[in-house]
């Protein structure tokens, strides 16, 4: 990561392209919508450099709509690994949250 923070607008516009990829290529792929919001969104996002790389992890939380999403769908199990802050868990909910909700708008704006 370079030492320029990120702005909104990066990552919205990464979100945005996110979730036309994962659509596309899942389509692409002869999957449902029901599977590419599920599996393949759950892939993507897991894999994503934002969330492997610790570097990214409060940037992700600072521009999230979902800064809560972990906590609120899978409880406080996760917040403490190793005696430390599991960021990787929270940036991993906020990024899946915000991509999952325009993966949603994208789905629906078609039917």
């Amino acid at each position: 990561m370079s030492s320029e923070r990120m702005t909104s607008q990066e990552y919205w516009a990464e979100v945005a392209s996110l979730a036309e990829s994962v659509l596309e290529e899942g389509r692409a792929d002869g999957q449902s919508d029901d599977e590419i919001m599920s599996d393949r969104l759950w892939e993507t996002i897991d894999g994503h450099q934002w969330v492997i790389y610790t570097a990214y992890h409060y940037e992700v939380l600072s521009h999230s709509d979902n800064s809560g999403y972990t906590v609120e769908q899978f409880g406080t199990d996760e917040l403490i690994k190793g005696g430390e802050l599991n960021t990787a868990a929270l940036a991993f909910g906020a990024l899946y949250g915000d991509v999952s909700d325009k993966l949603y708008r994208l789905v629906e704006s078609e039917s």
